[in-house]
């Protein structure tokens, strides 16, 4: 058995609910590892990380730390740090009182010990100096940033995090995301962590749990689950948005079709996603007759601005109703037909 964090076929289930909500899932994350629970709400999900933490009583299964099993254990004996949404600080404390609200009674009654570590959490959460400061001054993301200093401030085993950031703007989401990873790695903190978004998870954890109706669908590294996506209803979730089912040996095939085939080299499916076509530079996009060959023809149906480049709705033959990108300024009327090439980095593949 490995070090770390072992979920053994757990179940839970709620009272008058017509399925479980977690069924029958394994896990383990090891020691010093971040490990992102990632699917769609009502998954289970959060359900599974409550079963982890002794929130939810296990109707099946168990879970275990370093090979001994916690399921008795109660939620304040098991060396578990705890982060959700909201950060639920104590608005009667200032920021060093919650903070220090999480250390060891020992710790806390050292006065010195007590600041000593406030400050170096503080630092650490990118906060320093703001010991004195009232909760209700903080923004969303300050208040965050001071839930993660107390629930690391125990050293816990393992830190679990439900949605931290869900209720942050994108942009400070995107930059939190990022200090987070850079926390926990510095720290060597294990961690179970929470989310509906792609680009979280991707950015936070070492691996990706996929989970759908209960179970895990896939575990693997963002690079990995990325390239190979281990069935329809993940690469859906991830956001590919086009399944292009690869021709029989000698059959006739759009070119768009056989551009993407020959991209993703897959054995069954080609897996488009959305941006994963890139229009040709401006003042060439116009398809000429003779283009080309391995020039993907879409037809534009709408335009539209995205991080300061334009997205182009097309439809594609063999394809169907896609999504590309073009660089900032591009312009075309809707109706034309344009000249698109896949990113060969942004395909992938399904066996069949």
């Amino acid at each position: 058995m490995s070090d770390g964090l072992q979920v053994l076929d757990v179940v839970v289930r709620y009272a008058g609910a017509p399925a479980p909500a977690v069924d029958g899932v394994d896990l383990t994350v090891p020691t010093g590892e971040v490990v992102a629970l990632l699917g769609p709400s009502g998954c289970g999900k959060s359900s599974l990380l409550r079963a982890v933490a002794g929130l939810e009583p296990l109707a099946g299964g168990d879970v275990a730390w370093d090979g001994v099993s916690v399921a008795g254990v109660p939620v304040h004996r098991r060396g578990f740090g705890l982060l959700f949404q909201d950060g639920q600080l104590f608005a009667h404390r200032d920021v060093a009182g919650n903070v220090a609200y999480g250390m060891p009674t020992l710790v806390r009654r050292d006065r010195a010990a007590r600041d000593a570590r406030v400050a170096e959490l503080l630092d650490l959460v990118g906060l320093p100096g703001t010991q004195r400061r009232d909760v209700a001054t903080l923004s969303g993301g300050e208040r965050q940033r001071v839930a993660l200093a107390r629930a690391l401030a125990p050293r816990p085993r393992l830190l679990l995090l439900d949605e931290p950031l869900s209720a942050l703007d994108r942009a400070l989401r995107e930059r939190l995301a990022l200090d987070l990873r850079e926390v926990l790695t510095a720290t060597g903190t294990t961690a179970l962590f929470v989310t509906h978004d792609q680009d979280e998870a991707f950015a936070v954890a070492d691996r990706v749990a996929v989970m759908d109706a209960g179970r895990l669908l896939q575990v693997a590294a963002p690079a990995a689950l990325w390239a190979r996506p281990a069935s329809r209803r993940v690469a859906q979730f991830l956001g590919y948005e086009a399944f292009v089912d690869v021709p029989s040996p000698g059959a006739d095939a759009p070119a768009a079709v056989r551009a993407l085939v020959d991209a993703a080299r897959a054995a069954g499916v080609a897996l488009l996603p959305a941006g994963g076509l890139l229009a040709l530079a401006a003042g060439a996009f116009v398809v000429a007759p003779g283009a080309a060959d391995g020039v993907v023809v879409g037809t534009v149906r709408v335009l539209r601005s995205r991080r300061g480049r334009t997205e182009v709705v097309v439809d594609v033959d063999g394809v169907g109703r896609v999504s590309a990108l073009a660089p900032a300024g591009w312009t075309c009327a809707p109706g034309a037909d344009v000249a698109l090439h896949a990113d060969a980095a942004a395909v992938a593949g399904l066996p069949g």
